[in-house]
């Protein structure tokens, strides 16, 4: 449901989602299926969890724990290998907004992709493919699990890195958990990535838990600041039963050097 058209910055188009299960598979991309997302578009903000039961232009009773707004990955009720690669693409877009969804079984990292940058982000991506200002962008109050990846399994954030000031992508993610994800990359795997110079990730009021890799990780001169927000039980490698857990094998938030990371009010792992 759109409420509003044409949408501006200043009076965003809203797109309207009723409770139960979405998949990618709608937005064919040369018959690859794996290669389908869901395109975020400029000024237009997407909130799920509303009742199955409403009718007609009803928008009463949103609740996206009681009412749970699904997008999956898993395309071809398959093997997880056959999973979508990215479930959600913010793509040279500004102002746009996620909010309410649940995000599971993006599969960024198999074999059979080889597109640069491909393998990150099996949960979300935000990223540029030309000089544009990407700010404004936001998750809210999504939960991201299950999702693969080389760098940010379940996020990635990046630009081109040219420095220009049109050259600027950003995303905030608010009340928002992220779990249960696994990081491939061999040297710095990451649950969250942001990377290249004016590349910015805010967390507020989010929990990063159980995920295989860093919290969060900054690279090329990008910048993440986490306020009020719990990092927790992520680790080196997959652990079943976290009390099992040693300081040795705990990842918090790594920052590569020229890269800023800005805390202040957290509960993280010593």
């Amino acid at each position: 449901m759109i409420t509003k058209y044409p949408a501006t910055a200043d009076n965003p188009g809203r797109i309207l989602v009723k409770e139960g299960e979405l998949k990618t598979t709608g937005n064919y991309m040369a018959g690859r299926l794996r290669a389908n997302s869901l395109m975020m578009a400029d000024n237009v903000e997407v909130y799920g969890g509303y009742p199955a039961t409403l009718t007609g232009i009803a928008t009463i009773g949103r609740d996206p724990i009681a009412h749970p707004t699904h997008i999956s990955g898993n395309i071809a009720n398959d093997d997880y290998d056959n999973n979508v690669h990215h479930l959600v693409r913010f793509q040279d877009v500004s102002n746009a907004v996620l909010d309410g969804f649940r995000l599971y079984y993006g599969n960024a990292y198999s074999e059979n992709i080889t597109a640069a940058g491909s393998k990150h982000g099996g949960g979300v991506i935000v990223y540029s493919q030309m000089e544009a200002d990407m700010t404004g962008n936001a998750l809210r109050n999504c939960i991201i699990a299950n999702c693969t990846g080389l760098e940010g399994a379940a996020v990635y954030v990046t630009g081109l890195g040219t420095g220009e000031a049109d050259d600027v992508v950003s995303l905030s993610m608010e009340n928002c958990i992220i779990h249960n994800n696994e990081g491939k990359d061999p040297s710095a795997p990451s649950a969250i990535c942001a990377k290249g110079s004016q590349t910015t990730i805010t967390l507020n009021h989010c929990t990063i838990r159980g995920n295989v890799g860093f919290a969060a990780c900054a690279w090329d001169e990008a910048t993440i600041t986490l306020n009020n927000s719990v990092v927790h039980a992520n680790a080196k490698v997959k652990v079943d039963d976290i009390s099992t857990l040693t300081s040795s094998n705990v990842l918090t938030v790594y920052a590569e050097h020229g890269c800023t990371i800005n805390s202040s009010n957290n509960l993280v792992d010593n």
